[in-house]
């Protein structure tokens, strides 16, 4: 588990409660200050943690950023805040493989890429800048990043983009 793992840089849609489903019923660790959060668990009332290659597009209400620690226990259902996140919101995360985002050449290569998520086995939530998925299935786009930190800059993108012509 880390916190501080992602966190919001522009365009951030203010700050929210959610419940939380206690441990014992949901299965998950606790919430932690910078860690992604989609709606689910029982009747999907619930903020839970975003697992690798999300969020997706028809598939998951991607809810935010952790803003701070969850408050639920082994047998009681608790709260956590959530920083919200709308069209144009900016996140800023590591990238899940650093050597392909340390040089201005590979940062043009990624640019614009729609991407998701990826959690490790210790629960560390990165970028996986190496997805480049499909415009109508991820909700993440590359706008930018830090070749010095190897830091990735995504916009959340929820609609899928579709051009008549």
């Amino acid at each position: 588990m880390a916190r501080g793992d992602l966190r919001i840089v522009a365009n951030g849609y203010g700050v929210r409660d959610f419940d939380t489903d206690d441990r014992d019923t949901s299965d998950i660790n606790q919430l932690l200050w910078g860690e992604p959060v989609k709606r689910g668990g029982a009747g999907n009332n619930f903020a839970m943690p975003v697992d690798t290659g999300e969020p997706e597009i028809g598939t998951d209400v991607f809810l935010g950023i952790v803003k701070r620690d969850s408050t639920e226990t082994a047998g009681v259902d608790g709260k956590v805040e959530v920083e919200r996140v709308g069209p144009g919101t900016v996140i800023e995360g590591d990238a899940t493989t650093s050597a392909s985002i340390d040089t201005a050449s590979e940062l043009l290569g990624l640019m614009l890429d729609f991407v998701a998520f990826d959690v490790s086995a210790t629960s560390v939530y990165t970028v996986d800048e190496d997805q480049a998925g499909a415009a109508t299935q991820l909700m993440l786009q590359i706008v930018g990043g830090d070749i010095i930190r190897t830091r990735v800059f995504v916009q959340f993108s929820p609609v899928p983009t579709t051009r008549s012509s």
